[in-house]
């Protein structure tokens, strides 16, 4: 029996969707109305449906949002372009700050090698401080022992000999002791203009890294428009910094002209005196070989 119902529901349903062929079997079949699509629950009439005030407003909404997603859409495009152009900005703040770094590095290893150097030199010398007051002690007991064995006629000659070679080993001492005293002040003075290049490269660097701190801080607050007047002293505090930093490479390129032609000007000085003066023996053993010449001679 209920099988039967169901066939029958089913051929009844079949014959009427056979039946609605046109607009007007719909129309007939729905009864001539429709309930409001906008939320009023009105039933309409089909002619009544265009000019429904639901309907229009469901029109001029739907243009609205239209146009605010067009708004919204070139809103992201202009702050795509602002992220990519800081991005970059950061990206170059942070090459610089890699190469302020290398450069520190190669400062620090200069700096290793001028104490190398100034070290080896200071051995050098003491060494030949050392050697002299060796052989001047060797000298004055030779001195000794020539005044005992030779007469008293000749002691003004032997005397008048010990005070040349006397005066010729104070020369020297003196002149090793200039030169040291010379090398010394020299590596004070550079070692005075290493500190300052360093000084001013970590200024460079805490500038650097200010504005790269800065920098982002702008990418941050460019997405949030009620932070403005915060944007605005960030920026004048950035543009600040770099017109500091330039007055400070201003300065620095002033005072290293300054040091540059000061030294040049000492170095011509130097060599230009040291051209006038007399040249004493290059090395102690030649002028221990003239010694004693002198004293076999005598």
């Amino acid at each position: 029996m209920e099988y039967e119902l169901e066939h029958m529901n089913d051929e009844s349903v079949m014959n009427r969707s056979h039946e609605i062929k046109t607009l007007k079997d719909v129309r007939r079949y729905d009864k001539k109305t429709l309930t409001c699509p906008g939320g009023c629950c009105a039933q309409l009439q089909l002619h009544e449906i265009t000019s429904h005030e639901c309907l229009k407003y469901l029109r001029e909404r739907m243009v609205q949002m239209e146009e605010h997603v067009v708004e919204l859409e070139s809103r992201v495009a202009e702050m795509v372009a602002i992220e990519s152009y800081y991005k970059k900005n950061v990206s170059d703040l942070e090459r610089k700050i890699e190469d302020m770094s290398e450069e520190m590095k190669l400062l620090m290893l200069e700096r290793a090698r001028r104490d190398e150097i100034f070290s080896s030199k200071e051995t050098f010398y003491k060494e030949q401080t050392a050697a002299l007051k060796e052989q001047v002690s060797r000298l004055e007991k030779r001195i000794q022992e020539t005044r005992s064995k030779l007469p008293s006629s000749e002691d003004d000659a032997v005397e008048s000999d010990i005070h040349r070679i006397e005066k010729d080993w104070a020369l020297r001492y003196d002149k090793l002791l200039a030169e040291k005293i010379t090398i010394e002040t020299l590596y004070q003075r550079k070692e005075r203009e290493y500190e300052q290049d360093v000084n001013a490269m970590k200024q460079e660097v805490c500038a650097l890294r200010d504005s790269l701190r800065l920098e982002r801080e702008v990418m941050a607050l460019e997405y949030d428009q009620a932070n403005f007047e915060k944007l605005q002293s960030l920026i004048d505090q950035l543009e600040e910094l770099v017109e500091q930093k330039k007055d400070t490479t201003t300065n620095n390129v002033i005072q290293q002209k300054g040091k540059l032609y000061c030294s040049v000007k000492n170095e011509n000085y130097h060599v230009s005196g040291d051209h006038g003066k007399s040249r004493l023996p290059d090395s102690i053993g030649s002028l221990e070989s003239e010694d004693d010449l002198a004293m076999e001679s005598h």
